[in-house]
């Protein structure tokens, strides 16, 4: 695959006959960093950056080529995860982007970032993202640019990194870029009910049933606060990550295993777990008794369209024993939604390949991600039951009701 530019500037995969040129550009283009850094932290740098061949598995190796000659490079990563620098899984992002230093004004840079954004946009990403430094000014020019801009939760320090005792910080900046039009949502083309207090969703394969106490607004910087009830065996209908989405959760009756990046955790009232976005996790009721808890998600908009669907195609039997749409009706979803949430499972790779497959026949077939009678349909309306006040005191968006109730 490749893509031509108006520089002249031909940006394509990367082959093996490549990786040579690969290491010719980067040592060029990385070497002028040695004055900048403390010589123990550039040597071992440099030695990542010239290892092209390990990260040829989780990334795309990309090449810029003019008049022939192979100018430039940058490694691009469809789950960027997989980087294991820390950024959330479904994100997309991008590594060791350099150029020939003699050739440097031909917008060869740019034509390698844009490639990786257009990729980005194909694997329906929610966010392009990159480490970057502040003695890099030109590559930091060129992604604020692009509209790129700093994400300090992901920043980290690669002395501590590299256990680097006694060496000065070295400081690595995060940036992102967020794809709000990585693919055409359907929502655009359709007026979405808003959720309202006390509105019921109720999922009777999984055994769960959400009753909405904060509805989402711009007011409230798009916080969505649920009740929820998981009745014994209860469980959600899979292993998954919230790609730009913080939720916690916040049992109030009884005990909730909830597995959270590997780890499973027990959970009981007044003990809240937080899930940063791109976390894998799960959760579940294994005791013989109902539990209550509190669930915040923000932002929350999308999520609770998704909710909406996902629990009307339960209650009308289209999905299988674990709560999951039929395969037509997932492939819209999964594309619509993939900002919202993905399944863990199968891999990212094959349920891409998946649905990629599926979707045109999904939509000839009349299969939508927002299914207008689902939109249309009333939900029953209910009482909210109060949360004692030493369990909202740990919920912050509950904070407030706690004080007032022990005045």
């Amino acid at each position: 695959m490749s893509s031509l530019h108006l520089t002249g500037v031909e940006v394509r995969d990367a082959g093996p006959s490549d990786l040579p040129a690969v290491r010719r550009v980067l040592l060029a283009a990385y070497q002028e960093y040695a004055a900048a850094l403390p010589p123990a932290v550039f040597g071992r740098y440099l030695t990542d950056i010239l290892d092209v061949e390990a990260r040829t598995g989780a990334g795309e190796v990309l090449v810029a080529e003019h008049g022939g000659r192979v100018v430039g490079t940058v490694t691009f990563y469809p789950d960027a995860s997989r980087e294991e620098l820390g950024w959330p899984a479904g994100w997309a992002g991008l590594r060791a982007l350099g150029v020939e230093p003699r050739i440097r004004g031909l917008g060869i840079g740019r034509a390698l970032l844009g490639t990786c954004l257009e990729r980005a946009r194909a694997a329906g990403a929610p966010v392009l993202c990159l480490h970057t430094a502040e003695f890099m000014a030109a590559a930091v020019a060129i992604y604020e640019a692009a509209g790129f801009r700093r994400d300090p939760a992901h920043d980290f320090d690669v002395t501590s990194r590299l256990d680097l005792a006694g060496v000065r910080p070295v400081p690595i900046l995060a940036y992102r870029l967020d794809l709000p039009g990585h693919h055409h949502h359907e929502e655009h083309a359709v007026n979405l009910p808003a959720a309202n207090v006390g509105e019921l969703y109720e999922n009777p394969v999984t055994g769960e049933r959400g009753v909405v106490r904060v509805p989402p607004s711009e007011a409230n910087g798009h916080l969505l606060v649920v009740d929820l009830y998981l009745r014994p065996g209860g469980k959600v209908a899979g292993e998954h990550v919230h790609p730009v989405a913080t939720e916690a959760f916040t049992p109030v009756r009884g005990r909730l295993a909830v597995r959270h990046g590997g780890r499973v955790l027990d959970a009981g009232p007044g003990t809240r777990v937080q899930v940063a976005p791109g976390v894998p996790h799960e959760f579940w009721n294994p005791t013989d008794e109902e539990v209550r808890l509190v669930v915040e998600v923000q932002p929350g908009e999308r999520l609770v369209q998704l909710i909406r669907q996902l629990f009307l195609t339960a209650q009308d039997g289209r999905t299988d024993a674990d709560g999951r749409p039929r395969p037509l009706h997932a492939a819209v979803l999964a594309r619509e939604f993939a900002d919202t949430m993905r399944f863990t499972r199968p891999p990212q790779p094959l349920q891409r390949a998946l649905f990629a497959l599926l979707s045109p026949i999904a939509r000839v077939t009349g299969h939508r991600a927002l299914d207008p009678a689902y939109l249309e349909r009333e939900l029953p309306i209910v009482d909210l039951e109060p949360v004692p006040g030493e369990i909202a005191a740990v919920i912050p968006a509950l904070a407030p009701e706690a004080t007032r109730s022990t005045r």
